[in-house]
C-alpha cells in the first residue's frame, strides 16, 4: 500500500488459537476489538547476530535463534471494554495461555500472531492526562500478513466428523468432511493415533487407539485444515477358547479365531 497515517488501524485479541498457522486458520476465530487505543508500536522478528572470528580473515556473521518480537500498546483505560478486559485476563501471572492477536491496518491488510502477554501496567499521571496502560504481549509465532483485498480463505462452517463415535478394532467408520465457504477443493485423510491411515470415505482400523478425521479445504484465498473430534477404537477382546501361536491370538478379518463350542 502506499504510505499512510496510522489512523484506522485496529486491534483485536481472541481467546483461542488456529487450528493451522495460516490466514485461513485465524480468519476462523472470534476476535473482540481493543479499544482506546493510542497506539501499537514497532513489531516484528528479527534474528540474532553470532559473530566468529577467525585467526585469519575478516570477522563471520551468521543468523542465530530469532525473536518474534513484542507489541506494547499504549490504551486509555477502560474497565467497561470487553477487549481491554480479555487482554487484562491474560496478563495474569498465572495465565499462561496463547492467545491469537489481529491487527488491521487502514487499507484492510491484516497481521496475524500468537501472543502470551506478561503484564498490563497502569500509569497514572498529571490531571491533564489520560489514565492508561501498556499490555506487553510477547509474539510466540510468525507473523502471518495478509494484503488488502485478498480473496478470503476458507471457513469451515461445518466441523467434520465420524461416525460411529466408537469401536473395535474391525470396525468401519464413515467420514463427513462438513464443509467450509470459499473452497473449491477438498482433501482428506484419516489419522490413528497421529499415523495416516487411508484417504477414503471410510476406513477400518486394523490397531486400537484415536482415530481422526483431517481435512483440508482449498480455494483462491489459502487452505484451511480442520480435523474432526477423535473417536475411541478399541482393542478386540480375546476370547478363553482362542487360537494363538505364539503367544499371540489367531485372527480373521480381524476377529480371534476360536475353537470348540
Amino acid at each position: 500500500m502506499p504510505s499512510t497515517t496510522a489512523a484506522g488501524t485496529g486491534l483485536a485479541i481472541s481467546a483461542g488459537v488456529p487450528a493451522t498457522q495460516s490466514a485461513g486458520g485465524y480468519s476462523a476465530l472470534s476476535y473482540t476489538e481493543v479499544g482506546n487505543v493510542e497506539q501499537l508500536g514497532g513489531f516484528g522478528p528479527t534474528t540474532e547476530v553470532t559473530s566468529f572470528q577467525p585467526l585469519k580473515g575478516a570477522q563471520q556473521k551468521h543468523k542465530g535463534p530469532t525473536n518474534f518480537g513484542a507489541l506494547n500498546p499504549t490504551i486509555a483505560l477502560d474497565d467497561a471494554d470487553a477487549g481491554q478486559a480479555l487482554l487484562a485476563a491474560a496478563a495474569a501471572p498465572d495465565n499462561r495461555g496463547l492467545y491469537a492477536v489481529r491487527v488491521t491496518k487502514p487499507d484492510g491488510s491484516l497481521r496475524y500472531f500468537q501472543v502470551r502477554v506478561f503484564g498490563m501496567p497502569e500509569t497514572i499521571g498529571a490531571a491533564n492526562s489520560m489514565i492508561t496502560a501498556a499490555p506487553v504481549l510477547e509474539i510466540n509465532t510468525p507473523v502471518i500478513k495478509v494484503p488488502a483485498g485478498a480473496p478470503p480463505a476458507p471457513v469451515f462452517a461445518v466441523q467434520p466428523s465420524i461416525s460411529p463415535t466408537n469401536g473395535a478394532v474391525g470396525t468401519t467408520f464413515t467420514a463427513n468432511d462438513g464443509s467450509a465457504s470459499n473452497a473449491t477443493t477438498y482433501t482428506a485423510r484419516w489419522l490413528l493415533n497421529g499415523t495416516a491411515i487411508g484417504t477414503g470415505a471410510t476406513v477400518t482400523p486394523n490397531a486400537a487407539g484415536t482415530l481422526v478425521r483431517e481435512v483440508t479445504a482449498t480455494g483462491t484465498g489459502g487452505s484451511t485444515t480442520a480435523t474432526s473430534s477423535g473417536v475411541t477404537v478399541t482393542a478386540n477382546s480375546t476370547p478363553a477358547n482362542a487360537l494363538t501361536y505364539a503367544g499371540e491370538p489367531l485372527t480373521f478379518d480381524n476377529n480371534p479365531l476360536t475353537y470348540g463350542a
